[in-house]
């Protein structure tokens, strides 16, 4: 992998996981290239707007976490090892499926299905068994995503404000 150069970037598993919250913004998030990686190698994996990406292992149930790609424009993106990637056939309003699959109602659904001992994982056809309830409407679908992306923006902000403050008291 590489931050500097290259054609193809890639969304590893642990960034999933730890570093990303619910949707990966390729305008402004930083993901790595695949070293060498060729467009013409990875042409039938590329990722598009609306995407949806898990993680499909983890050393606790954070397993099934999942990430919505938005702004993928020309940027071509691949998911990486450890992960499974799905193209909604539904169009869904961009944020909402990044919110739904992590919340607690959709999650609940996962934690039987998970695997393992000291590493758990998910598998696809583990996943296919999960069911989706959502609204149909592209509006109210539109409301949910981006309260939530609000929300998410305002507890950055504070969450920056309040770690600020400790630096100074200390």
């Amino acid at each position: 992998m590489s931050y500097d150069i290259g054609e193809v970037k890639n969304i590893h598993y642990g960034d999933i996981l730890v570093k990303f919250g619910s949707y990966i913004d390729l305008a402004s998030d930083e993901i790595p290239y695949i070293k060498n990686g060729t467009v013409a190698e990875y042409k039938s994996n590329l990722l598009q707007n609306g995407d949806v990406v898990f993680a499909d292992t983890a050393e606790d149930e954070t397993v099934g976490k999942a990430v919505e790609v938005i702004n993928t424009n020309c940027t071509n993106i691949v998911a990486g090892l450890h992960t499974m990637a799905y193209r909604p056939k539904s169009k869904f309003s961009p944020y909402f499926m990044a919110y739904y699959l992590n919340t607690d109602a959709y999650r609940r659904q996962l934690l039987p299905l998970m695997q393992g001992v000291k590493v758990l994982s998910l598998s696809r056809s583990n996943l296919a068994k999960t069911l989706l309830s959502y609204p149909t409407m592209l509006e109210e679908q539109a409301q949910i995503g981006t309260f939530f992306r609000t929300l998410d923006t305002i507890i950055a902000t504070y969450k920056r404000k309040l770690d600020g403050l400790r630096k100074l008291k200390k």
